[in-house]
């Protein structure tokens, strides 16, 4: 199943997050096809353009187009929605409104979060430093989440702690 298909498949009763996921998308390919095909990017900058002023300065959504995301990414509303350009998310990962995947800094370096597949950010969380969110995690909304997070744990608060830890 492609990507485009998956993201509508996930998204089927939510327009707003189809439209997010659906122009996200369609960057990645057209900035992956003008890199081999140099006509393309007559394009890709336009479409790049439109992309920055629409998704993110209009809707509020900072999903960059360098964002690697696995198929059947779902955004609810959207609005306040901070990604950092090299986070990389896993497939089918939930973000809503407010969350932040940011940078943290260790010794000089930029370090920035990695989400498994099947992970489901609550809103207003917030997700710092190079840390990775294991497969089937839940993150409660408002949390600050500074630690990794193992594979099937819900976690809340600030500073984000382990409320359950469902069987692998």
């Amino acid at each position: 199943m492609s990507d485009f298909s998956a993201d509508r498949a996930a998204n089927h009763e939510n327009t707003k997050g189809l439209f997010l996921v659906g122009a996200y998308r369609a960057g990645r390919v057209l900035e992956a096809a003008s890199a081999r095909v140099s006509v393309l990017r007559l394009v890709a900058w336009p479409y790049s353009v439109w992309y920055r002023l629409c998704i993110v300065w209009l809707l509020g959504v900072d999903l960059p187009l360098a964002v690697e995301a696995g198929p059947g990414l779902v955004i609810y509303h959207g609005v306040g929605l901070v990604v950092h350009e090299a986070c990389v998310l896993g497939a089918h990962v939930i973000l809503r409104q407010g969350c932040t995947l940011g940078v943290g800094r260790s010794r000089g370096l930029e370090l920035v979060p990695t989400v498994g597949n099947d992970v489901d950010l609550g809103a207003g969380c917030i997700v710092l430093g190079g840390i990775h969110l294991g497969d089937g995690c839940k993150i409660g909304a408002g949390s600050v989440v500074l630690d990794d997070v193992p594979a099937g744990a819900l976690v809340a608060g600030n500073p984000a702690r382990v409320i359950r830890l469902e069987d692998a």
